[in-house]
């Protein structure tokens, strides 16, 4: 098993962990960050199958509450709205060959 780390300002930017001796079995994981330091992106990613999972959080203006996040997978996007203090939960069916729909903040 093998662990490789890389920064950036202080804050882990990729992660990579290989389970065996083939990159195949390995995971690599990709950070992105707001202005507060809170993880706005976290895009996980598998060896040769190339299998990715997004995950995106939005925040209040503090920085303090995730308000919004989706989940993108390789065959739906889950997306997920804080409303008066709960998450409601939307599924939507992804179709490869036209790009991921962009979604506001309005439902």
């Amino acid at each position: 098993m093998a662990e490789h780390y890389a920064y950036e300002n202080n804050r882990l930017k990729t992660s990579t962990i290989i389970a065996g001796t083939d990159f195949g079995d390995a995971v690599t994981e990709e950070y992105t960050y707001d202005d507060f330091g809170n993880v706005t992106q976290k895009k996980s990613m598998t060896g040769y199958d190339d299998k990715t999972l997004v995950e995106k959080a939005q925040y209040d203006d503090q920085g303090k509450f995730v308000i919004k996040k989706q989940i993108i997978s390789v065959w739906k996007l889950i997306l997920l709205i804080m409303t008066g203090g709960r998450f409601s939960q939307k599924k939507i069916p992804i179709i490869i060959s036209r790009p991921i729909p962009m979604i506001s903040g309005e439902n």
